[in-house]
């Protein structure tokens, strides 16, 4: 079934990166749980969001979210919150024209000559905030269950909240405009030389 969902991608590397991310999750999550690997399989619903199956039946008690880039994969899982994760490489990419399609050149603009924006974030090149706007969006649909579009993406500001102790690359939280469902939701980023790294959970 992986290799027949596999084919769905034209890209060979997206391809393996798909069989490969399913199987690395498949592993963790059955030595996680402490489980027989052969008990767990992942499969993927219309919307491409991870489905994981017990026994062949779907097991609702663990979210689970898979991004891969490059030769980058990432895994999160929870027990208590629906999850996103996305990984994202930061070369190569045109982000002027997914600011443009995404809508938020006006706002983007208006949000980094206000004078009370986090100064850290405002000496970050505008093309590394839009790729963290982008991760935060692509984690934050996954949470959703990948059913979200972007025009519903209404993010209110970013805030650097720290360094990642390892590395100390920044952390920060991307604020959501407080509207319903919106309230619940924790979206984090690291951003790093050349990729950036999101999470968000959402309280089910």
């Amino acid at each position: 079934l992986l290799e027949l969902e596999s084919r769905q991608y034209a890209n060979h590397l997206y391809s393996s990166q798909y069989v490969f991310s399913r199987l690395i999750a498949k592993m963790c999550i059955a030595r996680y749980m402490g489980l027989n690997p052969a008990r767990v399989a992942i499969r993927s619903s219309l919307n491409k969001k991870p489905i994981l199956l017990l026994d062949d039946e779907e097991y609702l008690g663990l979210s689970v979210s898979i991004s891969h880039s490059d030769d980058k994969i990432l895994l999160g899982a929870s027990h208590e919150f629906s999850c996103g994760v996305d990984v994202q490489g930061l070369i190569g990419i045109q982000w002027t024209i997914v600011e443009e399609y995404m809508g938020w050149t006006e706002k983007l603009t208006d949000y980094l000559i206000d004078r009370e924006i986090d100064q850290f974030a405002k000496n970050i090149p505008r093309e590394r905030i839009v790729a963290i706007l982008w991760a935060g969006y692509e984690a934050w649909s996954k949470s959703h269950g990948c059913k979200k579009s972007g025009s519903s993406f209404n993010w209110e500001k970013i805030s650097c909240i720290g360094f990642q102790v390892v590395t100390n690359f920044p952390i920060f939280e991307i604020k959501l405009i407080s509207t319903g469902i919106c309230e619940k939701t924790k979206i984090y980023a690291i951003l790093g030389s050349d990729m950036v790294i999101t999470t968000a959970t959402r309280l089910n």
